[in-house]
């Protein structure tokens, strides 16, 4: 039974949840159970979408351990008011298992986003945190000043678990900044339809390798995670130089 209109998420069910590790925790988790701290940037250049494949997948494996063992809590807290107090037993029922729904769909996007992050620090490409400017679990490359000041110059990443209609909304935020905006996912149910109507959008596309060979070559418009390095060493390269000369 959903909760009665008005009501908030129960203290004990915040509580639970929030006794999850923050994302930062789980990524430093990440980086030490797959041994990543110590391989050499050459690494990350040669295999930076299976790098994030499985940086992904362990960020994934740890948050359903730890729902997993809040879980039972969640039960046996809303087993407490069965007899007593029916009502508030489906609700907290109900708000302990919307709440653990809506922290994984949340944090899919923010792990990516701590993840690449991460992966592009160890390639020496300089990023920032985009939120306080996009309002999103955004990347800026090379950074907020390069951003404020020339924004033609930046590039902003954004992400996206699955893509569906969802482009739609860079689509939407290009229309209305005029920002240069990199989508990534590791989505692998793209059409070429979707990859077409992204690119008349001036959507650049970044996709996993294997899901690219699948589709119809675009070469500005669809690239490989695995270029994405180079792609952007490139453009905070030519951002530099032009900072250098005062251009």
């Amino acid at each position: 039974m959903p909760p009665r209109p008005g009501e908030g998420t129960p203290p004990e069910i915040v509580q639970l949840r929030n006794s999850v590790p923050t994302t930062l925790q789980v990524l430093a988790s990440v980086v030490k159970n797959l041994d990543f701290e110590g391989r050499p940037v050459e690494y990350f250049d040669a295999n930076f979408t299976a790098s994030l494949v499985s940086m992904m997948g362990e960020g994934y494996r740890l948050l359903h351990a730890e729902q997993k063992r809040i879980l039972p809590q969640i039960i046996s807290l809303s087993d407490q008011y069965i007899e007593s107090d029916p009502v508030r037993a489906d609700a907290l029922m109900w708000f302990g298992i919307k709440s653990l729904q809506n922290q994984s769909r949340k944090r899919a996007g923010v792990h990516m986003e701590r993840c690449v992050s991460w992966l592009l620090t160890k390639c020496d490409i300089p990023n920032a945190n985009g939120k306080p400017r996009t309002g999103r679990s955004d990347l800026v490359c090379p950074d907020l000043e390069t951003f404020d000041n020339h924004q033609e110059r930046a590039i902003v990443l954004e992400f996206k678990r699955t893509i569906r209609e969802r482009w739609k909304e860079v689509r939407d935020e290009i229309s209305r900044s005029g920002r240069n905006v990199w989508l990534l996912t590791l989505d692998d149910s793209i059409s070429n339809n979707s990859v077409q109507l992204m690119a008349a959008a001036n959507i650049t596309l970044y996709v996993r390798t294997d899901v690219q060979a699948t589709l119809e070559r675009n070469p500005r418009h669809l690239r490989s995670l695995d270029s994405l390095v180079a792609d952007l060493r490139h453009v905070v390269g030519r951002a530099s130089q032009r900072k250098l000369v005062g251009v």
